[in-house]
């Protein structure tokens, strides 16, 4: 039976299609960046600041995360978590929190975000560093282990649910060998009995 297009965005394990299906869950998580950014923005600025809420929603609403959700799903939990070394797995674990908060840090560190943080009312000067960097810090904790948390449900499930797509198909095709073998053991006795049926009307004719 020919798979549907969604079907295969969903499950298909072939190439292109896991690039549209990574390529759609960040785009949707990039719109919902811009959305969550442009709710602090003045109404009368928004459209004046959107490049920059655009710009700091690819940087931390996707660089970012990408990083951390990548590096997360696809080394840690392998590595350590499906092993069972927890405690490495934690203190792995901490460690990419740790690295994603230095990258936030220059980031802002680095002003490139000074339109928006301005705009948001965040008052960015070198003496008041950390005051300024304290909502980011809070977004940074917050965000991405709930993206991360999101990507790797959806991964889990979809994992599941073809599981038990070829737990299906593995009782079906072991239903149809049963049934094969008993047709096999059913054919040379009916046969048999066939046989003699004529020979007994043989003898009695």
């Amino acid at each position: 039976m020919k798979k549907g297009w969604l079907y295969n965005i969903i499950l298909s394990n072939d190439k292109w299609y896991r690039v549209q299906r990574h390529l759609f869950f960040w785009l949707a998580v990039y719109i919902y960046q811009v959305l969550r950014i442009s709710i602090f923005y003045p109404p009368d600025k928004l459209w004046n600041g959107m490049p920059a809420i655009l710009k700091m929603s690819l940087i931390f609403g996707c660089f970012f995360l990408i990083y951390f959700t990548y590096t997360f799903v696809y080394y840690l939990v392998p590595r350590f978590y499906n092993r069972k070394k927890y405690f490495l797995f934690g203190v792995a674990g901490f460690l990419l929190i740790v690295s994603l908060e230095l990258l936030a840090l220059t980031y802002n560190y680095l002003n490139i975000s000074a339109q928006v943080t301005r705009l948001i009312g965040i008052n960015f000067t070198q003496a008041g560093f950390m005051e300024s960097y304290r909502p980011p810090l809070i977004r940074m904790l917050g965000n991405p282990p709930l993206i991360c948390g999101f990507f790797l449900a959806l991964k889990t499930m979809k994992n599941w649910y073809k599981e038990q797509l070829q737990n299906d198909l593995l009782a079906r095709e072991n239903a149809n060998a049963e049934l094969q073998l008993l047709k096999a053991q059913v054919h040379p006795h009916f046969l048999f009995n066939t046989l003699n049926n004529i020979y007994s009307f043989t003898l009695n004719q």
